[in-house]
């Protein structure tokens, strides 16, 4: 809440987000990987095959042969989505920050605050955990598009919102113990005082049924919280995780 304080401006905050997801963590935590490397003696682990075991429309049950560090073979069973494509990752999730612009005249480190940033939120019912899911727009990379056309169109197809793109992460696996499903994080900058976002208008699928909001980055983790005792809700882990780590930003700076 004390840092919220501190960054009285939507450039402020962009840039506290930015360095922090996108930068921070490759240089703060490399020397420890060299580190650790330099203490292991073993050979590189190696896929040495891959048998479909079922397959439906959009997802495949694999079994991946492979030999550990030492040489000993095992077996590992995996899903893997159908429509992945080679050497790119598979989806979005948009970490949408939405802010109306300064007043007139406003001067940064005056006594006059511009509203404060939100966080944009869908909620939406995951049949794969039975419950209205809270989480971060993202969607799903079509062909031929690179991660920022795709984080675009998924933000204004879920949202009806017109978002420019800040920054954009690495490849990340979101749950690499049972799946290869990857994605790229699209940090944006949603302008609410554009003609634009006046009057959003969602475009989604028939099957989708999203609820968007925008929170308060100040109040987010209490939000997230008050959501967590509802049974109706789920909390999406990307969501909680980009909550937590501000929650810790705030707290070490």
């Amino acid at each position: 809440a004390e840092y919220m304080g501190e960054l009285v401006g939507s450039k402020r905050i962009m840039n506290a987000l930015r360095g922090f997801v996108f930068r921070s963590a490759s240089r703060v935590f490399t020397p420890t990987v060299q580190l650790a490397r330099r203490n292991m003696s073993f050979r590189k682990p190696q896929v040495t095959g891959v048998e479909v075991l079922h397959q439906t429309k959009w997802l495949a049950l694999k079994r991946v042969n492979y030999t550990d560090g030492v040489g000993n073979p095992h077996e590992w069973e995996t899903v893997e989505r159908t429509t992945k494509q080679q050497d790119q990752p598979d989806a979005v999730t948009i970490v949408a920050i939405a802010q109306e612009a300064p007043p007139s005249g406003f001067v940064e480190g005056g006594n006059v605050l511009p509203p404060e940033p939100g966080l944009v939120i869908v909620k939406q019912f995951r049949p794969s955990v039975g419950k209205v899911c809270v989480e971060l727009p993202a969607g799903l990379i079509d062909p031929g598009e690179t991660a920022e056309q795709a984080a675009v169109r998924e933000l204004k197809e879920e949202t009806g919102l017109t978002g420019t793109v800040v920054g954009t992460s690495p490849v990340l696996f979101n749950d690499p113990g049972i799946t290869n499903a990857s994605c790229n994080l699209v940090l944006m900058n949603v302008d609410l005082s554009d003609p634009a976002n006046r009057n959003p208008k969602q475009a989604r699928d028939d099957a989708e049924q999203l609820t968007v909001i925008s929170v308060a980055l100040s109040e987010l983790m209490k939000c997230l919280h008050i959501w967590e005792t509802d049974p109706k809700f789920a909390l999406d882990a990307r969501l909680y995780s980009m909550a937590f780590g501000w929650q810790v930003l705030t707290q070490v700076r």
